[in-house]
């Protein structure tokens, strides 16, 4: 990865009334190895006026490294392992490449692994 910095967004998969997402929000900001890394800076996600959604239906980062990356995807895999339903997050790139992230991303180098597929130019994961 370059300089440059990549727009990441996340969102929670199955969670109508938002309340993962605002938990997943609280998660991360509590997380000192995404909270505090210089790689990873919290953005407000920009409206898209022909959307159905809302702000409260993804989270926004800019990074700048796989290195960050793959600390963000390590939390939110932690995140989910807390969850009781199995929950599953959907972590995309400016790039249009996305993945599934679930707890079995938790692991280091499946971290890695996952980072460099939505850092990639492959088409999104279904």
């Amino acid at each position: 990865m370059s300089d440059e910095q990549h727009l990441i967004s996340v969102s929670v998969l199955a969670d109508p009334d938002g309340e993962q997402t605002r938990s997943l929000r609280r998660w991360l900001q509590r997380d000192n190895k995404v909270a505090k890394s210089p790689d990873i800076t919290p953005s407000t996600p920009q409206p898209d006026p022909e959307a159905m959604s809302s702000a409260l239906d993804w989270l926004d980062f800019a990074v700048s490294s796989a290195i960050g990356l793959s600390s963000l995807i390590v939390s939110i895999a932690t995140w989910c392992s807390t969850r009781a339903s199995g929950q599953q997050v959907r972590v995309s790139s400016d790039r249009g490449s996305s993945v599934v992230v679930s707890e079995a991303e938790a692991a280091p180098d499946r971290a890695d692994e996952r980072a460099a597929e939505v850092l990639g130019d492959g088409a999104p994961e279904e």
